[in-house]
């Protein structure tokens, strides 16, 4: 056992994907790119959803915005979490997601 929480221990799963999507939009050459971790973000609903992982950019006019969901389980996650994540895909407008 490590020591950590499950809060502790999903965190530091957070930061590692936030590791691997900086260094593959970077060997991309994908350079003027923030990858942000817990951040919220405001749906059509007026809700704010927290996202794990945020990144955005504007390439020839269009904007790119994608959201990752991490979840750090020892098992496999139910369709409600899935359905969750989707929801706010909905909710924000041209959010594409991932789910880690």
């Amino acid at each position: 056992m490590t020591g950590l929480s499950n809060v502790a221990l999903g965190t530091e799963y957070e930061k590692f994907v936030k590791s691997v999507y900086q260094s593959l939009l970077a060997a991309e050459g994908v350079d003027t790119v923030d990858v942000l971790h817990d951040i919220n973000l405001k749906g059509n609903s007026g809700c704010e959803h927290q996202i794990d992982i945020y990144w955005e950019f504007r390439l020839a006019g269009q904007l790119y915005r994608t959201a990752i969901e991490c979840k750090s389980f020892n098992k496999s996650v139910n369709v409600g979490r899935v359905r969750d994540f989707y929801g706010v895909l909905v909710d924000v407008p041209g959010l594409i997601g991932v789910f880690a």
